[in-house]
């Protein structure tokens, strides 16, 4: 995964808008992130260049509200299973694989888009990460089984699976590091050449990406996680 520093050292760029920024942050499964004040945000696939992706960033950052707000359930901290609505605007053109993050306890955390066309829609919309291993590298899947082990850890931790009352990442950096580590993770496969949109559904809170915007994507989830209240308030009641 990447370095929790760093992570911790991005999710601050939105409050540095006075300050002179020049920020590097680069994963263990290819992905590259960099930030220049007045610049554009870059992210760049270690392997494939070609795919780099930019989003211009103000030096005064705006403040950016999630554009959706989370879903729970008082009976479970579980969710449902992940749709998509192939009427939506969320439908792209690029009709590679359409993939869901979404992060029930005790699954893989990785999904296929029920009705997405590009699609098998024989198999079955649960991915077994060892089933992708010829498909992507080792270092992504390995870090994607290590983020969700997180979730788990903590889950079981805060004995969320006992009661709807558990503490999940009472941690509030923690929490906040968790879900950019997923986004990062959700961009590089965005990026992906056989890959049409990424769902990104992290314990209650909703983003889309695709490749054609995955730089500007990511620079609203990371000011949603900076800006986003109930965030703060989640990491104290363990709420999903």
């Amino acid at each position: 995964m990447a370095d929790l520093t760093a992570i911790r050292a991005f999710l601050l760029l939105p409050r540095s808008s006075n300050m002179t920024t020049q920020f590097t942050l680069e994963t263990p499964y290819g992905l590259t992130v960099e930030l220049k004040t007045g610049e554009k945000l870059n992210l760049r696939l270690k392997d494939n260049p070609s795919a780099t992706k930019s989003q211009y960033a103000p030096d005064s950052a705006p403040n950016i509200q999630p554009g959706r707000q989370p879903t729970r359930s008082p009976e479970s901290h579980l969710e449902s299973t992940p749709t998509v609505d192939t009427g939506s605007d969320h439908q792209s053109s690029n009709t590679g694989y359409g993939y869901a993050i979404f992060t029930d306890w005790e699954t893989s955390g990785l999904w296929y888009m029920p009705n997405w066309p590009g699609n098998d829609p024989e198999t079955d919309t649960h991915i077994e990460l060892e089933d992708l291993k010829d498909r992507y590298p080792a270092a992504w899947l390995q870090a994607f089984a290590r983020w969700i082990q997180q979730l788990n850890d903590s889950f079981t931790k805060g004995e969320c699976h006992l009661s709807s009352f558990g503490v999940l990442f009472p941690d509030l950096e923690e929490r906040q590091a968790w879900f950019v580590e997923g986004a990062l993770l959700a961009a590089w496969l965005a990026l992906q050449s056989d890959v049409g949109h990424v769902s990104y559904h992290p314990i209650g809170r909703n983003w889309e990406l695709e490749r054609e915007d995955v730089a500007a994507s990511l620079a609203e989830i990371v000011q949603n996680v900076m800006d986003d209240s109930n965030i703060d308030s989640e990491s104290e009641q363990g709420a999903v």
